[in-house]
């Protein structure tokens, strides 16, 4: 079997994983990783299409890194967001708590 073949497979593994993922999560945390999986299989797909045709490999090489990279920025979003909520709420709560007292 050839090296591309493999990645094709587990390309589509990932994206299978991932889609099954959505499918059984609900959870902001886990439907931002899910998603994750699926775009890298569906990126690792890509390069190996890339790798055959042969045509432009730097150009597309270099689309897909650029792609990686947002999607490393859209975790990083993710996790700052989240935790200025959990930094709002337990300020909230903590307020809540001292006007009942």
């Amino acid at each position: 079997m050839s090296h591309l073949f493999l990645y094709q497979i587990v390309g589509i593994g990932l994206f299978i994983i991932g889609l099954y993922g959505l499918w059984r999560n609900r959870h902001c945390w886990a439907v931002i990783t899910f998603l994750q999986l699926m775009s890298s299989g569906i990126l690792l797909s890509f390069l190996a299409i890339i790798r055959t045709k042969g045509a432009y490999q730097s150009v597309s090489e270099l689309i897909v890194i650029f792609i990686f990279a947002v999607l490393i920025i859209e975790i990083l979003l993710a996790i700052v967001f989240t935790y200025k909520v959990l930094m709002s709420d337990s300020s909230s709560n903590s307020d809540d708590k001292s006007n009942r007292g």
